[in-house]
């Protein structure tokens, strides 16, 4: 992995990494293939919009994801994406305390307001009349409505079920890390059915050439089942180790951290590996 050019000290973040990719020739779109990190967030990340990026553990599998694409050292990116970002909240809290300062200001210079309370209570008054008038005329209760409000809000929220925080966890993942917009029908058609997160020892990729049933046990995780089609792809990643269940007579493609795993040929109905101990032996 290539050092970070010293000319780029005075760039911000962004910048750098948009200059690698233009002088690299490559688009969004091709990133975006190759790292599976969408076009919006490609963008956030070369204009420092870090508002807009999710978050913090997913947004530094970005970073680590997009640097190794460009030939450049994570471990620097990422320490550049900490300043950066602590430089930007401060300048937030300083525009916050900018703001509220000039109000204070400004309501010391306002001139005092010599409404009487009295007009106040006046007007109040008025107000409560006229209100009360027309909830008589149209035969309106303001009680009894607000009690079929609340009534309404606890029935719906009865009906409305809540997904538990692993799988609420999991959808939003599948969500962040969708493939970007294509005019390729092939390339639309492939999409991810397990979170990736980068930062784990062991990266597993498949590609799918068929009709495939695939069984993972991924670390101490609970089992995973899926069918996969012709077309697409999968990556999963796991710490220690990863044990992966295909038919017997797979045509498969599969890698684990961008080495290719060949398939021992058998006749039984269904194929193990678990990984990385069936490559060390």
């Amino acid at each position: 992995m290539s050092q970070e050019p010293s000319q780029f000290a005075e760039v911000s973040l962004g910048d750098h990494l948009r200059n690698t990719r233009t002088s690299k020739g490559l688009s969004f779109a091709e990133i975006a293939n190759e790292t599976k990190i969408s076009i919006k967030n490609l963008m956030a990340m070369e204009e420092n919009n870090f508002g807009s990026l999710p978050a913090e553990v997913f947004t530094r599998g970005f970073y680590t994801l997009y640097s190794g694409r460009l030939s450049l050292d994570p471990g620097l990116i990422l320490k550049r994406y900490d300043s950066a970002k602590s430089c930007s909240r401060k300048d937030d809290v300083n525009l916050l305390s900018a703001c509220k300062n000039r109000h204070e200001y400004g309501n010391m210079a306002e001139r005092p307001n010599s409404l009487p309370l009295s007009y106040i209570g006046v007007f109040v008054l008025f107000f409560l009349v006229s209100g009360a008038f027309l909830s008589w005329y149209f035969s309106w209760n303001p009680a009894t409505y607000l009690s079929q409000k609340i009534q309404n809000g606890q029935e719906s929220t009865q009906q409305t079920p809540q997904l538990k925080s692993p799988e609420k966890e999991f959808f939003e993942l599948q969500n962040m890390l969708s493939i970007p917009a294509t005019s390729n029908a092939s390339e639309i058609k492939q999409k991810f059915k397990y979170p990736v997160i980068a930062t784990d020892a062991y990266i597993l990729k498949a590609e799918f050439k068929e009709t495939t049933k695939v069984t993972l046990v991924i670390d101490d995780k609970p089992v995973y089942d899926s069918v996969y089609e012709n077309g697409e792809s999968a990556m999963w990643s796991a710490k220690n180790k990863i044990n992966i269940t295909l038919p017997g007579k797979t045509t498969t493609y599969l890698s684990l951290n961008k080495t290719q795993i060949h398939l021992p040929k058998t006749d039984n109905a269904t194929l193990t590996v678990s990984l990385p101990n069936d490559l060390q032996d």
